[in-house]
């Protein structure tokens, strides 16, 4: 699918997107978690659907490191490459791919994981991600997008999607004193002192994330590949940090 993109120039305002897309946005798709060693039967379906954009949300392998060499997760991307109902899709598709905790190499990492700068090159790498490109320049793989109609001004019928980046830059869970206890299996929220030095997207991320939001337009779509509004679990969830879930929260009203 043709798209046209313009890459923010190096010194260009923050508030600027990373990629503007001159076309109204009518489809979009998402997708999720997927072994690279299991069946996939879904690329021909989601082909046909024929969405503008398919944002593949993380977990796109599965490749958790036993060591610094990330075999696994070097061979993961190899097994990606060898199911033809993805390279079908990525051939006919425009992908918006976002990294996760498997694609990462470390099951819950966050911005203490060892393998996280090999695993970014793997990703963007495998992508064919342009050297030129925010994300070969940036520390965290967050990226905003724009889709406006062309022939209208900027922000008549503009369509936002903001991708944040979860893993590069987030603090420790804290971990649970009753493993396996319903609300708390394996993290519990954070207490009040430990909330205050704990973040989910870094300052900097935040302040970016601020900045595009000052944009006008007429839909905002945010994509975060931890979940966001679930209650009453101790898996992964924006609500452990429960000071940067009000900040997300506040600025988004």
């Amino acid at each position: 699918m043709a798209v046209h993109r313009a890459l923010l120039p190096p010194g260009a305002a923050r508030g600027d997107a990373d990629d503007v897309i001159i076309e109204p946005l009518m489809r979009l798709a998402f997708g999720s978690c997927a072994r690279q060693s299991l069946p996939q039967p879904f690329w021909p379906a989601l082909v046909s659907a024929g969405p503008q954009t398919f944002v593949y949300a993380g977990d796109m392998v599965y490749g958790d490191c036993s060591n610094d060499t990330c075999a696994e997760l070097i061979e993961a991307w190899r097994d990606l490459e060898r199911v033809v109902g993805f390279r079908e899709a990525r051939d006919a598709l425009d992908v918006l791919p976002l990294l996760d905790d498997h694609d990462l190499g470390l099951n819950d990492c966050g911005a203490d994981n060892p393998h996280k700068a090999l695993a970014r090159t793997l990703m963007l790498d495998f992508w064919d991600v342009p050297r030129g490109d925010v994300w070969r320049r940036r520390e965290g793989l967050y990226r905003s997008r724009v889709y406006d109609a062309p022939g209208l001004g900027a922000g008549t019928r503009s369509v936002q999607l903001l991708a944040l980046d979860v893993r590069s830059f987030r603090t420790p869970w804290q971990v649970s004193q009753t493993p396996g206890k319903e609300g708390v299996e394996r993290y519990s929220p954070d207490g009040t002192v430990h909330g205050l030095g704990s973040t989910m997207l870094g300052e900097d991320q935040w302040q970016w994330l601020e900045e595009q939001l000052r944009r006008p337009v007429v839909l905002r779509i945010v994509v975060s590949t931890i979940q966001v509004l679930a209650q009453g679990h101790g898996w992964e969830r924006w609500g452990l940090m429960r000071a940067e879930l009000k900040r997300l929260l506040r600025l988004l009203a």
